[in-house]
């Protein structure tokens, strides 16, 4: 069983058509940070993604555009849960702009959090102000 970090994906992506690491096609200041922190303290970094659910920071991806919302949080929380299993999660730390500044996060919110919950996996929240 491991620890992560998390962060949610991000709007602004790499505009190539050619599928490149998650970490570098999310063109976010938030993401870097949580990565390079990962890397810092040797803990496995994954991202939430609207349409792919849990991704490993290295795993190639095509740029897409899909905003997670309320209406898929329980479905999506049913695929996150899968993945965490799947590479034997049992902690994940989540890193997160506050949701009271942008009201687009509290699904991603919701998703991790049923998730986890129908996992039994802990999660700490790191609710922070980051530059996006």
């Amino acid at each position: 069983m491991i620890s992560i970090y998390c962060t949610y994906c991000s709007a602004k992506k790499d505009k190539r058509k050619t599928p490149m690491p998650a970490h570098a096609l999310y063109q976010n200041e938030r993401i870097k940070k949580v990565y390079h922190a990962a890397q810092l303290t040797g803990v496995k970094f994954m991202i939430l993604s609207g349409k792919y659910g849990l991704i490993n920071a290295m795993q190639k991806i095509k740029t897409y555009d899909h905003l997670l919302v309320a209406a898929e949080v329980d479905h999506h929380a049913d695929l996150v849960a899968m993945q965490m299993k799947v590479e034997k999660i049992n902690e994940i730390v989540f890193f997160m702009n506050p949701v009271k500044t942008d009201d687009q996060l509290k699904p991603y919110l919701d998703c991790m959090l049923k998730a986890c919950q129908k996992s039994g996996i802990s999660l700490i929240i790191k609710e922070e102000s980051y530059i996006d």
